[in-house]
């Protein structure tokens, strides 16, 4: 079944207006009436994972799988040089992804 127009339209317009700057916001109403309560779970638990604050393990885990001899910007510090000096700069870092 191909979604109609209208279901299209309804989607996109509830889908931009899914997150605020407070936090998940949902029209749970108008959703259960054109998608199910799957599909609200389905939003509601990806948009949260979207707003939550990346973890020092997350950011630990993206560096550490990074290959050698590279360097992730122009400043010229290589993936060596962030796995070396982790314990030194892993909480200016993450202050810079949390800004």
């Amino acid at each position: 079944m191909v979604p109609s127009r209208k279901r299209i339209r309804i989607f996109y317009k509830l889908l931009l207006n899914l997150i605020n700057p407070c936090g998940c916001h949902i029209m749970l109403t108008l959703f259960q009436s054109s998608f199910g309560l799957f599909f609200i779970l389905f939003m509601i638990l990806h948009v949260t994972n979207l707003t939550k604050p990346f973890s020092k393990e997350e950011v630990w885990h993206t560096i550490n799988s990074l290959a050698n001899g590279k360097s992730p910007r122009i400043d010229g510090f290589t993936i060596e040089f962030y796995k070396s000096y982790w314990t030194i700069t892993n909480q200016d870092l993450l202050n810079c992804y949390l800004c």
